[in-house]
């Protein structure tokens, strides 16, 4: 008679412990492994969040290299069509158009402008994100009264490179103008 063919009651019992904390086991890794998985995506809608408020404060303070090394080297902003009077249209592609932009006659005077993103909805697949936002950027009129300069939706394309997560393409439709479908998405759509 083999040994192993002996129902010794110890050693069934110490097969289904065995059987059980394997199982546990499996069960806690999958758990964490869910969490690792929730806490990467939450770490990421806080540096995008994050990224979004630098953007705001540099396009506001500090106009120039530093907003538009906010974005990827070939980045581009795209304003639409149809904004307020005086403001820029058109798209911007790339570092020398995005620094003629942000530091040319068609933006708020530097200094008298405060920028505001949000809410803001994030999708995060991997190293690329979406969001989808409102847009409202405040002035001081001539007279130091805060006025609305104008009011719109964004939908921003972001891609972790080196590890930092910068913009790819800022897409901008002024309130109004007719155009938000193109920049938000239907709620529940995907």
């Amino acid at each position: 008679m083999n040994v192993d063919e002996i129902d010794d009651p110890a050693r069934t019992g110490l097969r289904g412990q065995n059987a059980r904390l394997a199982a546990q086991n499996a069960d806690l890794s999958q758990r964490v492994a869910a969490l690792e998985d929730q806490v990467r995506e939450l770490r990421d809608e806080r540096e995008l969040r994050d990224l979004l408020s630098s953007y705001s404060f540099a396009a506001d303070v500090y106009r120039g290299p530093d907003w538009v090394g906010l974005f990827t080297p070939d980045g581009r902003y795209d304003l639409g069509a149809d904004n307020v009077d005086g403001a820029y249209s058109g798209r911007f592609d790339g570092a020398g158009a995005l620094l003629a932009l942000i530091t040319g006659p068609g933006m708020p005077p530097e200094g008298r402008s405060q920028h505001h993103h949000g809410p803001a909805v994030f999708t995060v697949h991997g190293d690329d994100a979406v969001a989808e936002s409102y847009s409202i950027t405040y002035q001081l009129d001539a007279d130091g009264a805060a006025e609305v300069y104008c009011l719109g939706f964004s939908r921003w394309l972001f891609r972790r490179t080196d590890g930092r997560w910068r913009i790819v393409e800022r897409r901008r439709r002024e309130l109004g103008a007719g155009a938000s479908q193109e920049v938000i998405g239907r709620p529940g759509a995907g």
